[in-house]
């Protein structure tokens, strides 16, 4: 058997580049690095711009204050003090003005109840105070405004023609309320609450603004408070001056005149 060898031709292939394309390729990436240039000049020029704009603003000189207006009726609160905690925070310029800590700071004086305060631009401060509203004195020592808040004055500010309320401070809110209910029932006979007192044991007493005393004990004040102003007539009608009703009774009350020692009406 013969075998036969043929020789394998070698084969070519030709490439053809197109020189265009290349061209076209290089100019694209050139584009992208000077487009990445570009933003990368223009970010910094942002920062630099902010951080300018930033130190501008600091300085007093460039945003100064140069105006402010004060919306207040003051009776109680210092003048001069408001006045020496607005200068402090004036020299800080425009926008470096601390709102925030001058109301704290303005809330901290014992006759301010609120505080608002507003920037205008260019260059103007709007300051809103409100006082206390003093309702009563609580426990001698202190004031309730009329949202029912205690606030503290010092001493030698507290008003002498105020109602005095005393009790405990978690019975604060049932004092007062008790205290609108009972002027409310008061008024059509024409008195007034000069003194309230709860004590330790929970018992109500009232002086009224003639010095008339009401013994109301430690439940159903209210309806003991109506049932005086009931029987109010009849001792109205015995032409003689009661110093003290008690209404702790459950089918009556107990009156101590200033004549006698002591006489008692039943409830009808």
């Amino acid at each position: 058997m013969k075998f036969f060898w043929r020789k394998k031709q070698p084969q070519h292939c030709t490439i053809l580049v197109d020189a265009s394309s290349g061209y076209a390729f290089s100019k694209k990436i050139s584009n992208i690095r000077n487009n990445i240039y570009s933003r990368l000049l223009s970010i910094t020029l942002l920062v630099l711009l902010v951080l300018w704009v930033s130190f501008s603003c600091k300085q007093n000189h460039i945003f100064p204050i140069r105006k402010v207006q004060l919306i207040a009726n003051f009776n109680h609160v210092d003048k001069g003090k408001i006045q020496q905690i607005l200068n402090s925070y004036l020299q800080s310029g425009f926008f470096a003005f601390n709102a925030k800590n001058l109301s704290a700071e303005l809330m901290n004086l014992p006759w301010v109840h609120n505080v608002s305060v507003q920037r205008l631009w260019p260059d103007k401060i709007v300051l809103l105070i409100n006082e206390q509203i003093p309702l009563a004195k609580w426990n001698n020592i202190s004031l309730l405004n009329t949202d029912g808040e205690i606030f503290t004055p010092d001493k030698d500010t507290l008003p002498n023609n105020l109602p005095q309320l005393s009790g405990e401070d978690n019975e604060l809110q049932e004092i007062t309320n008790n205290y609108f209910s009972m002027q409310q029932i008061l008024r059509p006979v024409g008195y007034t609450i000069s003194q309230l007192v709860v004590d330790q044991h929970h018992n109500w007493y009232l002086i009224l603004n003639n010095g008339l005393r009401l013994f109301l004990g430690q439940k159903d004040v209210l309806t003991r408070t109506k049932l005086f102003t009931s029987i109010y007539p009849k001792i109205k009608a015995k032409g003689k001056t009661a110093r003290q009703v008690d209404l702790r009774y459950n089918n009556g009350l107990a009156i101590d005149w200033v004549e006698s020692n002591s006489n008692e009406i039943k409830n009808q």
